[in-house]
Parts: structure tokens; C-alpha cells; sequence
């Protein structure tokens, strides 16, 4: 029970001295002259992986900058146990919000209300 407090207490501290922090998105220059910008707020697909998994998908990529190997072990940890049932999607989303100095979001599969077409300025519109 010690060791779980202090590891929350050291996760509280981190998240804080993350939030004092000013949050920039990062640019890798690619080795033949293409740049990346990476948003600051990790993406994750986390809450969807159980349904994707359940619908036969077998495979998942996951994409990191420059985490350490620590952190990459625990990611990975996470979205094992997750996908094996032993743990909810929110508890490893917690972990990342807490790990990550930008926070963490569902980057492009956030689900969004549709706008209706008559708020879209003209040349959003279909003629």
C-alpha cells in the first residue's frame, strides 16, 4: 500500500510539474528532407482497441517520439492488459494523461457532432 501511494503521489507531482510547463508540439526532420509536426497532446485510440479487437483486427502500430524505454514498456503493458480484459481503458488513459506533459486525447477518432450545413461559411458549402 506505501509503494502504491508513493507511486500516485510521484504521479501527482509529475502531472504538475508538467502543467507548469509551457506545451510545445515537436518537429522530427526525417533523414531524406521530410518534417513531421507532432501534436503535443498524445493521440491514442485506447477506448476503441477492445471493439477493433472484437471486430478482428489482430494488429496494432503505435507510434512514439522519444519516450523512454521505461515508458515505452509501461505503454505497452497497458494496451496489453487492455486488450486482454484485465484492465478498463480508463485506467491506462489516466496513466497517459499523467505521463504526458501535453496530455493525451483521441487525436482524429474523437467523435464529433456534425455541423449543420447552413453554420459552414460559402465555401464550405456544397452548391
Amino acid at each position: 500500500a506505501a509503494a502504491a501511494a508513493a507511486a500516485a503521489a510521484a504521479a501527482a507531482a509529475s502531472a504538475a510539474a508538467a502543467a507548469a510547463v509551457a506545451v510545445t508540439d515537436d518537429v522530427c526532420i526525417h533523414a531524406v528532407c521530410r518534417n513531421t509536426v507532432f501534436n503535443a497532446a498524445a493521440q491514442s485510440g485506447l477506448y476503441y482497441m477492445p471493439r477493433l479487437a472484437a471486430a478482428g483486427y489482430g494488429t496494432f502500430r503505435v507510434e512514439l517520439v522519444d519516450e523512454s524505454a521505461e515508458v515505452v514498456g509501461q505503454l505497452l503493458e497497458g494496451y496489453r492488459a487492455v486488450l486482454e480484459g484485465c484492465v478498463r481503458p480508463s485506467e491506462v488513459w489516466q496513466w497517459l494523461r499523467s505521463s504526458s506533459s501535453g496530455g493525451v486525447s483521441a487525436g482524429s477518432l474523437e467523435v464529433k457532432v456534425e455541423r449543420a450545413a447552413a453554420s459552414l461559411r460559402p465555401t464550405a458549402r456544397r452548391s
